[in-house]
């Protein structure tokens, strides 16, 4: 008999690709999409109504991910690739990075794309794509997980109080 240890879940904030759309170039109106069909110099913009949303995953022994059961969006035990991260500029010279999270089927079909953007994005704003690079994907998305907390993980308040990552709240004070 094979004892398996059970998986820890992530939950990531991410954004639908439909949220984030090209507003000048080749692909004019399209949503953001996986790495082979995207185009430098594309310009997007995050919708003003754009939200983002809990995506769970579970890492496989295979080394690719699962959309865990408690998730907000997706297909819980779809397959999730790491397709590749972006680089974005804005008209300021700025850059941001973002993941492209691709959902897909049994038969390997797209179901949804998901950006997980590396550092906050602004509504009616333009971002130009200047970089697409499959091979960081990866390593970023690591460096993510490794500053988030997995639901039920009890943080201690500045007061002392442990209270569950899920329950803090935009401002609340944290013992560090």
């Amino acid at each position: 008999m094979t004892e398996t240890t059970p998986k820890t879940c992530q939950s990531i904030p991410v954004f639908r690709s439909a949220d984030f759309r090209v507003v000048n170039g080749a692909n004019l109106g399209d949503p953001i999409s996986f790495a082979a069909e995207l185009d430098l110099d594309d310009t997007y913009e995050l919708s003003k109504t754009a939200r983002q949303h809990r995506l769970s995953v579970i890492s496989t022994d295979s080394g690719t991910f699962k959309i865990a059961n408690d998730t907000v969006l997706g297909h819980s035990g779809a397959t999730l690739h790491l397709d590749s991260c972006l680089t974005f500029m804005t008209g300021t010279g700025h850059t941001t990075e973002a993941l492209i999270l691709v959902e897909v089927d049994d038969g390997g079909n797209v179901t949804d794309v998901y950006v997980l953007p590396l550092a906050a994005l602004v509504p009616r704003t333009d971002y130009a794509l200047v970089g697409i690079d499959p091979d960081k994907a990866q390593q970023k998305f690591a460096e993510v997980a490794c500053v988030s907390f997995s639901r039920g993980t009890h943080i201690t308040m500045a007061s002392g109080e442990q209270r569950r990552i899920e329950d803090l709240n935009v401002g609340d004070m944290v013992l560090t």
